[in-house]
């Protein structure tokens, strides 16, 4: 039977209304001295104010989690564009000794180019001179036959 009944849910205005009632009965039974209207509409207001006292707390609590919240996104973002700085410098680094590197390549290829045209014109001019001298010789030879 326990399990089919349904379980009392707390609910805040539960209290108010066992105090309500409970300040109505005394209401009666002290209505001739007229004090009570007042410390009935006391505790009424302080209930209101523990209200007021508990859903400003909520809203103070709320906004802290909030700022908190605002706090660690900014701090992810910063360090997001850290990171993503770094890995721009780091690309840039990378980039800079490739493009250093096929600089140099190309200057030596340059180098060695320069170097195999000046020994073929070497080539050819000590061609050309043995031509020369072997021409040279034979108009000799022609000459003194």
């Amino acid at each position: 039977e326990c399990s089919r009944q349904p379980q009392p849910q707390y609910n805040p205005n539960d209290r108010l209304e066992v105090e309500s009632s409970r300040s109505d009965q005394a209401f009666n039974d002290e209505k001739s001295e007229g004090e009570f209207t007042y410390v009935w509409e006391s505790e009424e207001s302080e209930v209101e104010e523990d209200d007021e006292e508990d859903k400003h707390m909520q809203q103070e609590h709320e906004k802290k989690r909030r700022i908190e919240a605002d706090k660690r996104k900014l701090l992810l973002e910063k360090q997001k564009k850290e990171l993503e700085l770094q890995q721009k410098q780091k690309q840039a680094e990378r980039d800079r000794k490739i493009k250093e590197a096929k600089r140099k390549e190309e200057e030596k290829n340059r180098r060695l180019e320069e170097q195999k045209q000046k020994e073929h014109k070497l080539r050819q001019e000590e061609e050309r001179r043995k031509a020369q001298t072997k021409k040279g010789i034979d108009k000799t030879a022609i000459i003194q036959k």
